[in-house]
Order: C-alpha cells, then structure tokens, then sequence
C-alpha cells in the first residue's frame, strides 16, 4: 500500500495541470508528469494505487481524500476505482464531493452512474455549486453516444426551467451526436422561443464559442465573421458554462456562433 506521502505525491502529479520536480504540465492531465512521478516511486502496480486510493477515501482527512479522487482519475476503467468515485458523491465534504461529482462526467456509460447523479440534481439538500456540476456531468456525456438511462433523465429535466437552460447551453458549445440532436430537438417543441431558436441553429451545424479559447491569432477573424450571441432569452440567470454570468437582456461579447 502507498503511504500517505506517496499519495500526496501522485495527486501533485495527477491535478487539472500537474507538476513534478521541475516538469510543469502543458496540458490537463499530463501523462508524462504522472510518469515521472510513477518512476519516482518504483513503479507501483495500478491495482496497489487503486486500493491505497480507495483506502484513503476512507480516512478522516478531506484533504487526503480529495488526492485520492485526483490519483483515481487515471484508472477509471477499473471497477473498485468506480464504485469508490461514486461513494464519494455522497462525502460529508463539499470539496470531495464536488470533485467525486465532476469525475462522473467521465463514467456516465457505467451502470447506475447517470441515476446517482440525477439524485444529486434533485436533492434539495444538495448546494446549487454541485448540482450544477452533476447536471453538467450528466450533459456532458452527449456528443457520444447516450446510454438510455442519460437520456431519459436528461429528458426528464428539461421540464424544469432552469435545468433545461443549463442543458442546452451546455449543448449549444460542444459537438452533437443523434441522441444529442434528440435532446435539442425536445427544446425546440418544448421550450421558449429563445430556447427554440438557439436549439435550432445548434441542430443546423452552428454552435458557441468562447473567444477566450480561441488562439489569439484567431481572434480577429472571428471577431469580424461571426456573430456574438445573444443570451437575452435567458429567464434564471444561471453561471453558463462558458465561465460568464449572465441574466436576461445581456450578451457577452467573447461569445461567437461559429460553424460546428
């Protein structure tokens, strides 16, 4: 079993963007610095890291817990590893669970994964912060292929207003698949004419962009052919997904229709 240490080290390694002696990751989840910190420690076997990860889940320190779910992010083909992750959802600590939450956004095809969080969603008990991240967890699995469980709660919550906004702006910035389509094709026939609108330039190959993701070479040329969006027809003022508040009658110039 790893020691706590060691656990520590592999979460460093294992952030959004990690590090390891000198080496600065590039891009999220850096394989090379997870390497080297492998390296650093003899190598373990993965089925070693997983159980000393699933063992720290267990212990009384929420910030050792919260390194175990940033270690666990790279086995998530494993099963002990899942079932851990999904435990996790329901952790006294908002910080592990709002994490736990996040990484089920990568385990939505797994059974009973898109009903726990539909549960997390619903629960009044939970704070909007992680519902919120259940709810995009749960959308961002479309643009492959939808297990029938994902669908049917996705469906299901777009009769909630707000929850129903939050679904499609976080379709109208990503790539779509069929099940997808069908799910922007339910906002068309059931949501406001704003909601319609915007679903039906998404289902005719446009979707948003973030001008700030854009490379800044770029940006000129998508600042004078493309068209900013208007996010009047928001009703519940939500934090999008794109990073920005926004409320009713206010466009954020950094946001462009582009072809998908």
């Amino acid at each position: 079993m790893l020691t706590d240490d060691q656990m520590w080290t592999l979460a460093r390694a294992s952030a959004m963007y990690g590090r390891f002696g000198d080496e600065q990751s590039t891009h999220p989840w850096d394989e090379r610095i997870r390497d080297l910190a492998l390296a650093a420690l003899g190598r373990p076997a993965p089925d070693e890291i997983v159980a000393s990860a699933v063992g720290a889940l267990e212990g009384a320190d929420r910030n050792l817990r919260v390194a175990a779910l940033r270690v666990l992010r790279w086995h998530l083909g494993d099963p002990p590893a899942v079932e851990a992750v999904v435990r996790a959802t329901r952790d006294p600590a908002r910080r592990v669970r709002r994490i736990a939450v996040g990484l089920c956004a990568l385990l939505t095809e797994q059974p009973g994964v898109a009903d726990r969080l539909r549960e997390v969603i619903e629960d009044p008990r939970e704070v909007t912060k992680i519902a919120g991240t259940a709810l995009t967890s749960l959308v961002s699995s479309a643009g492959r292929h939808l297990p029938e469980t994902v669908q049917r709660s996705l469906t299901d919550l777009l009769e909630a207003d707000a929850h129903r906004e939050h679904i499609l702006l976080r379709l109208l910035q990503q790539r779509l698949d069929d099940s997808a389509r069908a799910i922007l094709r339910e906002i068309v026939r059931t949501g406001t004419k704003g909601e319609a609108v915007a679903a039906t330039r998404a289902l005719l190959g446009q979707r948003i962009i973030n001008l700030a993701h854009v490379p800044p070479e770029e940006r000129k040329d998508v600042e004078a052919t493309a068209e900013p969006v208007d996010l009047s027809w928001l009703t519940n003022s939500p934090v999008n997904d794109v990073g920005y508040r926004v409320s009713r009658g206010y466009t954020h110039a950094s946001l462009y229709w582009v072809p998908a």
